[in-house]
């Protein structure tokens, strides 16, 4: 059985050329671990989102930078959505954050 490789690129525009770099080399994936209904007694400041966008405002966040919110699983599986920071998503989103490069 031939091996696929999973890994994908994006390329940025030089002023000559395109350079080719992995997702991977720039951003780390991470999943939460909020379930909706942790969050029923909390309120505050900080958004927090789910497969459908935003869900209510709590009093913690986990994400202090903007990221890439990608849904997990259920009817929107794979849709993005480009996140503001001191926010936070529930366990049916995972996230890519940008490593400091």
């Amino acid at each position: 059985m031939k091996s696929i490789d999973k890994s994908w690129e994006i390329g940025f525009k030089g002023e000559e050329r395109m350079e080719k770099i992995r997702l991977g080399d720039i951003c780390i994936k991470q999943s939460s671990k909020f379930a909706q209904k942790d969050l029923e007694k909390l309120e505050g400041g900080y958004p927090v989102y789910g497969a459908s966008g935003l869900i209510k405002k709590i009093n913690v966040y986990h994400q202090d930078k903007e990221y890439v919110a990608i849904v997990k699983d259920g009817a929107g599986i794979g849709r993005t959505m480009f996140l503001p920071a001191k926010s936070s998503v529930i366990g049916t989103l995972q996230y890519l954050s940008l490593i400091h490069i």
